[in-house]
C-alpha cells in the first residue's frame, strides 16, 4: 500500500477508534480529530488523501463543515466521505447536491470502503 493518509473527523470516541483501527489494520496512516473546528487547519497542514467525516457535531453542521473544506482552494481536491449513524435530521438531498456539484461520480448512499477504495486510491489493488 502506498502510504495513504486518511483524516478521521469524528466526535464520538468509540466511532473514532473503530474507524482508526480498521484503517490502520489495512495499512493506512490516520490523522484524527474530535473537534470539527480543527478540521480545516489540520487538513491544510497535512493534506490527507481522503477525509472520513461525521456529519453531526455539537456546534456545526456537517454540511457547513463540508462546505468549508470544499471552499478552500488547496483542499477542494480531497475526497470526503461523510458518515452518520444517526441520520435523524440530516438533509441527504443537500449533501448529494453539494457532492454532485463538487465531486461528480463520488456519491455513495451505502459505502463499503474496501470495495470502493480503488475509486479514491487508483493505484491500489483489491
Amino acid at each position: 500500500m502506498a502510504n495513504k493518509t486518511i483524516m478521521i473527523v469524528e466526535d464520538d470516541v468509540l466511532h473514532m477508534k473503530l474507524f482508526n483501527d480498521v484503517l490502520e489494520s489495512r495499512g493506512y496512516q490516520t490523522l484524527r480529530t474530535t473537534d470539527a473546528d480543527r478540521t480545516v487547519p489540520l487538513a491544510r497542514q497535512h493534506h490527507p488523501d481522503l477525509i472520513i467525516m461525521d456529519i453531526q457535531f455539537p456546534f456545526i453542521s456537517g454540511l457547513e463543515l463540508l462546505k468549508r473544506l470544499k471552499d478552500e482552494n488547496d483542499l477542494e481536491d480531497i475526497p470526503v466521505i461523510a458518515v452518520t449513524v444517526l441520520a435523524v435530521d440530516w438533509d441527504e438531498d443537500e449533501y448529494l447536491i453539494l457532492w454532485v456539484r463538487r465531486l461528480p461520480g463520488q456519491v455513495y448512499r451505502h459505502f463499503d470502503f474496501p470495495q470502493h477504495r480503488r475509486r479514491f486510491f487508483r493505484s491500489e489493488s483489491p
